[in-house]
């Protein structure tokens, strides 16, 4: 019985060595993709300023949407990158555990807004606390808007390179699905 006590500890401190690592990696990926930022922590201030997306959901101009689009990536891109990050190392962690309670599926904001109240008190995890906590709310309230720029940014596609290369019946069948689906469309898409 104490043997198996001592090999569950010894995977559990093995996942978080191996969290550890994956937690480090997904956070200078993250400041790669965006120089401006010294510390992970100011992504949450940076990510609060929302006028790039606003642009990139109400222009209709090709030019102002792409330069809105480049704007809003310096944020979006390394707020995905710390979320997937932390969502792989919570699930190297709770398979090593034994957890077999978690829903792998969910989105990665959702996944660290859900279960990051058991992550916070571990080693590693601790230092995302405030950052995670933060960006996961912000992500998951700023969906139909993080969703309408995914969209702006295949019609750009579609308005600026030769036809040739752009699928425009796809990008009219995803728009199609958006109205349906009652998101909202960037001011770019509506009038294919």
């Amino acid at each position: 019985m104490e043997e198996f006590k001592q090999l569950k500890e010894d995977a559990r401190r093995s996942a978080l060595a191996l969290s550890k690592d994956i937690l480090r990696e997904a956070e200078e990926k993250a400041l790669k993709q965006n120089p401006s930022l010294n510390s992970i922590n100011d992504l949450t201030t940076v990510y609060l300023h929302l006028s790039d997306l606003k642009i990139v959901c109400e222009s209709t101009d090709p030019a102002e949407v792409q330069d809105a689009l480049q704007g809003w990536l310096q944020k979006e891109g390394p707020a995905i990158l710390l979320m997937r990050g932390i969502k792989s190392a919570a699930e190297t962690y709770f398979r090593a555990i034994g957890r077999d309670d978690v829903d792998y599926s969910k989105e990665p904001e959702e996944f660290v807004l859900i279960h990051g109240p058991c992550l916070w008190k571990l080693p590693y995890f601790e230092a995302y606390h405030y950052v995670a906590t933060v960006l996961s709310q912000y992500m998951i309230k700023l969906r139909p808007g993080r969703k309408a720029a995914e969209l702006a940014a295949t019609v750009l596609l579609l308005k600026t390179l030769p036809e040739k290369v752009v699928k425009k019946d796809e990008i009219l069948q995803d728009i199609e699905r958006y109205r349906k689906a009652d998101m909202p469309l960037p001011a770019i898409a509506e009038n294919l």
